[in-house]
């Protein structure tokens, strides 16, 4: 099994030529002192590579954003390798492993040993997931380091990736202080239960978007996220889609959004095979949208909509 997240620090004072060197700072992992690098050194490190060019540093970049917009910020070396623009699976390895090498070389940085015995550069910006993908293969997991600093220096449109329950947790201490006869309702908006559900049910009837009136099969979900929202927007009827699952994940992910009278918005990360097998298409709109659901439509297309490559 890989070793996941630890890191040996060069305890050499010697920096090579171009190096960016921060103070060592970590901590002792089996005896030996672990150096675990910050947001500010992969900014640094990213910062000197932008200046770069060449096929493996462009195709380094491109796979780091495919990084970031994977679900949970997992990738396998055959999604690596489309990202790059090639079709073998160690290639995605291959040249990620060149990549993060760079960066492990601007920083001064040398990765531990795997149980194989084998240094493995990939670790300086990942960890290995212990989950597999769809096609059971391995996966990489993207250090939240490397994601701020990426999100820091514009490389990405930022996203947050966090299930219903790790939303509510993030939000207890704001949700103890509220009334007792609150707590439950907001609780429950983010679940797409209770009270905003119905009036969800209500409002729309059906599908906001397909117009499929089967209730049961259908998601209340939140235009502007449960997360963002004050204690009024969480419960607000006009802050709410009825949707059917398929849609709901594509909007809650921002591959699609609406403009304000309605009309549905493709992102470019979404291809046409997936929108297709996703029953999505740029001709479709809204059934209806009134003034209310504006700001927060607003809201969606400009903090969550994925609107760059």
């Amino acid at each position: 099994m890989p070793m996941m997240g630890v890191h040996k620090a060069l305890l050499s004072d010697k920096n090579s030529a171009g190096s960016i060197f921060a103070a060592e700072h970590g901590v002792i992992f089996q005896g030996v002192f672990v150096r675990e690098l910050t947001v500010d050194e992969y900014v640094n490190a990213l910062s000197s590579l932008l200046n770069k060019t060449g096929v493996k540093v462009e195709a380094g970049f491109a796979m780091l954003k495919a990084h970031y917009y994977e679900p949970n910020r997992l990738i396998s070396a055959t999604k690596l390798a489309k990202a790059a623009g090639r079709d073998k699976y160690n290639t995605g390895n291959e040249w990620y492993g060149s990549f993060s090498r760079k960066i492990a070389e601007l920083l001064n940085f040398e990765p531990l040993l795997n149980d194989d015995k084998d240094l493995r550069w990939t670790y300086t910006i990942c960890d290995a997931s212990s989950s597999r993908d769809e096609n059971n293969h391995f996966q990489w997991i993207l250090k939240s380091e490397v994601a701020s600093a990426l999100e820091q220096l514009g490389i990405v449109e930022k996203r947050y990736y966090a299930d219903a329950l790790t939303d509510i947790d993030s939000k207890k201490e704001f949700i103890s202080n509220l009334l007792d006869k609150y707590k439950e309702r907001y609780v429950k908006a983010r679940l797409g239960q209770g009270q905003f559900r119905s009036w969800s049910i209500n409002h729309w009837k059906g599908c906001s978007l397909s117009g499929c009136t089967k209730i049961e099969l259908l998601i209340a979900s939140h235009i502007k996220p449960w997360r963002d929202c004050d204690t009024n927007e969480a419960i607000d009827p006009m802050n709410s889609l009825l949707l059917m699952p398929n849609y709901d994940a594509l909007f809650d992910k921002g591959f699609i959004t609406f403009c304000d009278r309605g009309k549905i918005k493709l992102s470019p990360h979404l291809d046409e095979t997936t929108a297709k097998i996703f029953g999505i298409n740029p001709n479709m709109a809204l059934r209806e949208t009134c003034r209310g659901h504006i700001p927060f439509l607003t809201y969606h297309r400009e903090n969550v909509f994925r609107s760059k490559i």
